[in-house]
């Protein structure tokens, strides 16, 4: 695609604009099966290239929105350039979509071109938000800065998913790090314990579930199924 548009496309063609891009295949499937979104920046005005609307988010509950990116120009064809050559810098943005004002943004800064040594151009950025009490509708969009010579990239795997606390679990007895190595003879009991560890969201405030409900299990020899522990 030129300067301002996009295309959706399996891989990244080498031969591009003068061999300056990477040959590329999307982060999904890595073997051209899948598609990714190939941009090619605007040159006159910063773009916007993914604005989603998501009505079922919780208000008090922390998200991460992702995203996989890829620079496509090649690290060593970027001295052509009359006005310089620019890095994509890319921007997710989190708005209250009724009232239509911002909650939060983050800015991914500026994304690396990939060492000719890397057989892997694909690398993950990722933000956090505490969706705020009142907001019933929560609109993500992503927006790259003014292209032009460079700022050329790929978006793939686009995710937005709860975001929490990390347990540990450990064995009351136990040895080993967090008391992961357990002995008892057969029948006899014992008991473990399992505790949120507080996560720092991207605004600086730490997170961690209100009101926590567990659930034991264990699986079955069996069957190889899980099962819920009675009373657990």
């Amino acid at each position: 695609p030129n300067d301002g548009y996009y295309s959706v496309l399996p891989r990244s063609e080498g031969s591009c604009y003068g061999n300056v891009w990477i040959y590329t295949y999307d982060h999904t499937t890595a073997n051209g099966n899948g598609r990714f979104l190939l941009v090619n920046a605007n040159n006159q005005t910063s773009g916007s290239y993914y604005n989603q609307t998501i009505t079922s988010t919780c208000a008090g509950n922390a998200y991460e929105f992702s995203a996989w990116v890829a620079n496509l120009n090649r690290v060593d064809y970027t001295g052509g350039c009359t006005n310089g050559f620019v890095l994509p810098t890319i921007t997710f943005s989190f708005y209250d979509a009724d009232a239509n004002t911002l909650i939060t943004s983050k800015s991914t800064g500026v994304i690396p071109l990939v060492p000719l040594t890397d057989s892997d151009p694909w690398k993950r950025y990722a933000a956090t938000i505490k969706i705020p009490t009142g907001v019933n509708r929560l609109r993500v969009e992503v927006t790259s800065s003014i292209g032009g010579c460079g700022v050329d990239f790929g978006l793939d795997d686009i995710q937005l998913t709860p975001y929490g606390p990390s347990v540990s679990v450990s064995m009351t007895g136990g040895t080993g790090p967090g008391g992961s190595i357990f002995e008892r003879p057969y029948g006899s009991s014992f008991s473990f314990e399992a505790t949120p560890q507080p996560v720092i969201l991207d605004d600086g405030s730490s997170y961690t579930f209100p009101a926590p409900v567990y659930q034991w299990q264990r699986k079955n020899r069996f069957t190889g199924i899980w099962e819920n522990l009675p009373g657990a």
